[in-house]
């Protein structure tokens, strides 16, 4: 009996341990459910009839400095499915496959998919859209997403780039002011049903969306169509491997126009290749030769190393110098040129002497001061630092070879800004493509700073190189095709061979032919620079296929800006007998 007592005891313990044990862990787990994981719960419980849609913000607009649009974004019709919806996926797909032209294997992949979303075309036209519409495929949408549109086609298209699928951009304007542009996207909740269709009564929107800001560009889409329109003419006419064209307003660095043959249309940047696209006028570099003259030049009329009559002997068009391994040419025999001249008839000689007497520190100072060997700070992705190397990579023969332009590379727009100096009275100044950002309100949240610059000449220098240049665009000089008919102009010439960069050297028959200059001669408002990349053999001279681009567009440049109160300074019309008024 007193045994029996004892194992009930022992049961008694055994069944009060397991139901505390029980109890403890129901407690534990209500604790853990109602505190602990609560939040994962609800998640979880959401999903199975919570559907959540994340809406699009519209990318900003991109306008020139006139508020003419050259990006905008609309809403356009894109197709997805719900597999859990679609009885018979072979046939949707067949059925898809011959309004969307998507490959069914594709489409039919797609749908056999365990999940509530997938994509069958992104971005379908109005006739795809209303197609399908008709159909009434079930399972199939439609979700409105933002499409990029460039309606001016090619115009200015190495300037704004291109954005992808996904409206990210990848080139020029579209890359570098992503941030500004994209926005910020929202999101809106919803209920479904058992079948997982959308109960749209109970909608609700919990996160806003912030459309993108507007861009505006320094670029005048009517100086850009003059410009690209002259560029078109040489590519079209002679066949270059390339051709640019860069203008801009030497007082405050703002692009007017800037142009690359070949081009592409941002609306179908698919169909072409990544050569096309490229924006050469900051990411190709080429030796500048005779444009470069005018370094040395203004260097040693700063240092006061040269009266501008002085005489300087040019060695009959041959010049055998120590430490080069060929004599130096001119395409001309000269002898006695007055300095004014050397840069007029643009003699090797001549430019060579003018910077033996300026020594080659100092002219390693003057062309780091033009801002060589470094970039401009553009506000467009890929530009490139040229070449200019320290002065103890000099060689022997650098002093014969730098101050014409050789053993050195630039960009465009290098040589733009750098020629920039003379119209403007000394000011190096930071070339901008961007004048202001402005939010959908029309607040103006960014304004760039037109004023960055830096004095590297004096007034006086770039008076005298503004009077020696209008000499090069004189009848007797070496640019009289870049003469304008109603304003007075300065300039200079290039004809450039490249270099080999295969074999070294210099390449047979392959020249960079160029001119850049400004106008009017003395009050300059615009900075030119056409550069032709291989021209045919006859046309190879600056003088000869870069000089009448440069007048072409000047011409019409100013008459625009002139009718529209743009002009600086005074009246830059020539009178009847050529003299400016």
């Amino acid at each position: 009996m007193g045994k029996s007592k004892k194992i009930s005891k022992v049961r008694l313990a055994f069944v009060v341990l397991l139901l505390s044990m029980s109890y403890g862990y129901t407690i534990t787990r209500l604790f853990s459910l109602q505190l602990v994981s609560a939040d994962i719960l609800q998640k979880y419980a959401e999903d199975q009839y919570i559907m959540r849609f994340e809406m699009a913000p519209r990318r900003g607009r991109v306008c020139d400095v006139r508020g003419r649009e050259l990006a905008v974004s609309m809403k356009v019709p894109s197709v997805f499915a719900n597999p859990y919806e679609i009885e018979n996926p072979v046939e949707v797909s067949a059925r898809l496959n011959r309004i969307l032209n998507v490959n069914q294997d594709t489409i039919l992949k797609r749908l056999n998919r365990k999940k509530y979303f997938v994509w069958i075309k992104r971005k379908i036209s109005n006739e795809e859209f209303q197609m399908i519409e008709a159909a009434e495929i079930p399972g199939i949408h439609f979700i409105k997403e933002s499409k990029r549109f460039y309606p001016q086609g090619e115009l200015a298209s190495h300037v704004l780039g291109f954005v992808n699928i996904d409206n990210v951009g990848q080139e020029g304007i579209e890359r570098t002011f992503e941030n500004y542009l994209l926005g910020e996207a929202g999101y809106r909740k919803t209920q479904k049903d058992a079948k997982k269709r959308e109960l749209f009564s109970f909608s609700d929107i919990n996160t806003s969306v912030r459309d993108g800001d507007t861009v505006y560009l320094t670029i005048d889409t009517t100086i850009q169509y003059i410009a690209e329109r002259e560029v078109d003419k040489v590519f079209k006419k002679y066949h270059p491997e390339s051709v640019s064209i860069v203008v801009m307003d030497p007082h405050t660095g703002a692009i007017l126009a800037l142009a690359n043959r070949p081009t592409f249309d941002p609306n179908q940047y698919g169909k072409v290749d990544g050569d096309k696209r490229r924006n050469r006028v900051i990411t190709d570099i080429y030796e500048p030769g005779s444009t470069f003259k005018v370094i040395a030049a203004s260097a040693a009329l700063e240092e006061k190393l040269f009266l501008r009559d002085e005489k300087i002997y040019c060695e009959n068009g041959e010049y055998k110098m120590s430490g080069r391994r060929m004599p130096l040419h001119d395409y001309h025999s000269y002898g006695w040129l007055s300095f004014d001249d050397v840069i007029k008839k643009s003699s090797n000689i001549g430019t060579v002497k003018i910077a033996q007497r300026l020594g080659s520190e100092k002219l390693h100072e003057y062309i780091r001061r033009f801002g060589f060997g470094a970039r401009t700070n553009i506000n467009l992705p890929g530009e490139q630092f040229g070449i200019f190397h320290p002065l103890n990579k000099w060689t022997r023969s650098s002093m014969s070879a730098v101050p014409i332009g050789q053993e050195i590379a630039a960009t465009s727009l290098q040589m733009v800004r750098a020629f920039s100096v003379f119209a403007n009275g000394g000011w190096l100044v930071e070339p901008q493509i961007c004048s202001r950002i402005e939010n959908v309100e029309g607040v103006v949240i960014k304004t760039m700073d037109m004023n960055k610059r830096e004095r590297i000449l004096s007034s006086e220098t770039c008076r005298d190189m503004r009077e020696i240049l209008q000499k090069v665009v004189s009848r007797d000089g070496t640019a009289y095709r870049a003469a304008l008919d109603n304003f007075s102009a300065a300039g200079k010439t290039g004809t450039a061979q490249k270099a080999d960069l295969v074999r070294g050297g210099y390449a047979e028959n392959k020249y960079v032919a160029s001119f850049i200059g400004f106008a009017p001669a003395d009050d300059p408002s615009i900075t030119i620079l056409v550069t032709v990349n291989e021209p045919p053999w006859r046309v190879r001279f600056g003088g000869t296929i870069a000089a009448p681009v440069f007048k072409n567009v000047a011409e019409d440049v100013l008459r625009y800006m002139e009718s529209n109160g743009r002009m600086y300074g005074k009246n830059h019309r020539k009178d009847n007998q050529g003299n400016q008024s």
